[in-house]
């Protein structure tokens, strides 16, 4: 089971036990049945994994701000944790359900960073396709390369490859479209240059999200 299912993501060993916080040669004696698969493990494995079985479908409407923050919690995100938590989604739902709002509180947007990094097993074809659809490929790539450079990690490193000929000429913000024009100048002279690249007004970096991503993310 073990071995199918990190063929499927396209992981090595290495990856793959980092992914479950284990080490790899504990990881090979599992594929080779030297040792049993513990409860704790099992769960693990369902609690990372259920989520991104979940349907791969945006709602008709926008969700509202307390329950894309309820369902971050519901996913595990550290931040939240003190959150009642709202019904789960995809992931990769639930980025895309973040992004596409004009105007979101900051402390979401600090948190998408770490759903990308943390679910490794992301449909990036249905992401990054929907992304462009909706044009939001610019949001995507900025959070998913401030993760990378966090932690690298191949899956986000094969989505960013995916997004970057599709990048968008236009200036935007990091949902927050009601930033006033002084502000805007502002943030153009005073953004990184990864937002420059990706042509978002947002002084977002990884000092502010890192704390989530670096203790928690195994």
């Amino acid at each position: 089971m073990l071995t199918a299912h990190r063929t499927q993501l396209g992981l090595t060993q290495s990856e793959y036990a980092a992914l479950l916080g284990v080490s790899q040669p504990y990881l090979s004696q599992l594929e080779s049945n030297r040792r049993p698969l513990t409860k704790k493990l099992k769960a693990k494995l369902a609690e990372a994994f259920k989520s991104t079985g979940l349907p791969l479908e945006l709602s008709e409407t926008e969700l509202d701000e307390d329950t894309l923050a309820g369902t971050l919690a519901a996913l595990g995100y550290p931040g939240f944790a003190h959150l009642p938590k709202a019904p789960m989604l995809n992931p990769a739902v639930l980025v895309l359900e973040c992004l596409r709002k004009d105007n979101l509180d900051v402390r979401e947007v600090e948190a998408l960073p770490w759903l990308l990094s943390r679910f490794r097993d992301l449909n990036l074809e249905w992401l990054s396709a929907h992304a462009k659809l909706h044009n939001l490929q610019n949001r995507l790539a900025f959070l998913a390369a401030l993760a990378n450079q966090i932690r690298p990690k191949p899956h986000l490193q094969r989505l960013l490859k995916q997004l970057e000929p599709a990048r968008l000429a236009a200036e935007q913000t990091l949902c927050q479209d009601n930033m006033p024009n002084p502000l805007r100048a502002w943030m153009r002279e005073e953004r990184t240059a990864l937002a420059t690249h990706w042509n978002l007004l947002t002084r977002l970096d990884t000092q502010s999200v890192a704390r989530w991503i670096q203790p928690h993310d195994n």
